[in-house]
């Protein structure tokens, strides 16, 4: 039984890395930027990791553009994080 709960948090960190990648390729930036959109989009709900599958998925393919990647990379993404998580039951 402990197996998959460690399997679980490998693929969940594998499906963070996959999401990190396809960040850093479409919006053009650093591994570090990548990885701060990555916890932008997942503290918003606009990405979600599933632990079964070890995917990621997008809300929208519009936050998949280059323009709101980089501008989820700077001030933005800053403001974002400092804030408080919307609560999932208020979320569409």
């Amino acid at each position: 039984m402990t197996n998959s709960y460690a399997d679980m948090a490998i693929r969940l960190e594998n499906a963070f890395l996959r999401l990190t990648d396809s960040l850093m390729v479409a919006g053009d930036i650093s591994p570090v930027d990548a990885a701060k959109v990555a916890r932008v989009y997942i503290h918003c709900g606009l990405a979600r990791l599933d632990a079964v599958d070890g995917q990621h998925y997008i809300r929208h393919g519009q936050f998949m553009e280059r323009d709101m990647i980089q501008r989820a990379a700077g001030e933005a993404g800053d403001k974002l994080l400092a804030s408080k998580p919307t609560p999932w039951r208020y979320r569409r």
